[in-house]
């Protein structure tokens, strides 16, 4: 399962005196494991989204979780709970999505959230030795469908349209879903990718590269909503 678009794990430090005798906690990236990369929220069909969160660890975690508009500043359509549980090593907790503005289903296109889940571990004050701990946040994207979109997004994302401008390739995209690239090439060498990313609904992303203003073909696979690879597909630049 691919997840480099549609993850990020984030660490914050907490710093205590006498640095030389502290012990660090800090995993390579996050220990609370999320059963999904991405939710995907279809108002036809339930206004709750469930997401699970596995601690495989042998230690205990306080988990925090709040859920963020696209911009990453706060909100208050979507509402997650519990917004702050203790985690119990090898334990698993349900976190409960709902959407609490009504407004939401109305709207024509899909709307992008961020679900944060920040881990705290459990340290020993009884040692008495001061400690660094790394707080790990795991941050995942919520696409919320109102009733107006399709639940399923399918092969929405064939219908891109590539055309050649002076800046160098613009994409526009004509459907009502958030599409995030997981690899853009042309030419028959896939190692060469474009850096892009995620195009919103409706909008037009412009990639700036040599390569990129003489293609004649562009190739190009997604991040579906099952959180996979979709199958390449070729388009032609106009």
């Amino acid at each position: 399962m691919n997840i480099k678009l549609s993850s990020r794990c984030i660490a914050f430090s907490f710093f205590l005196p006498l640095l030389a005798n502290m012990v660090t906690v800090s995993p390579a990236c996050a220990s609370l494991v999320l059963d999904q990369n991405r939710v995907i929220f279809p108002a036809s069909k339930t206004r709750v989204a469930i997401v699970k969160v596995d601690n495989p660890t042998n230690s205990d975690y306080l988990m925090q979780s709040w859920v963020e508009d696209k911009n990453g500043k706060p909100q208050e359509a979507i509402f997650v709970e519990p917004p702050l549980a203790k985690i119990k090593a090898n334990h698993k907790v349900a976190l409960r999505l709902t959407a609490i503005n009504q407004d939401l289903e109305k709207k024509n296109e899909e709307q992008l959230y961020w679900l944060n889940v920040k881990e705290i571990p459990k340290l020993d004050s009884a040692s008495g030795n001061p400690r660094l701990a790394i707080v790990m946040r795991t941050r995942i994207k919520v696409l919320y469908r109102p009733q107006t979109v399709k639940a399923n997004m399918e092969k929405a994302y064939t219908r891109l349209e590539w055309k050649r401008t002076a800046s160098g390739i613009t994409v526009h995209n004509p459907t009502p879903y958030y599409i995030t690239f997981n690899k853009v090439w042309a030419g028959s060498d896939e190692s060469r990718s474009f850096d892009v990313d995620m195009i919103a609904p409706h909008a037009d992303l412009i990639i700036k590269s040599g390569a990129a203003a003489s293609a004649r073909q562009i190739h190009f696979n997604i991040i579906n909503d099952f959180g996979d690879t979709s199958e390449t597909v070729t388009a032609t630049v106009i």
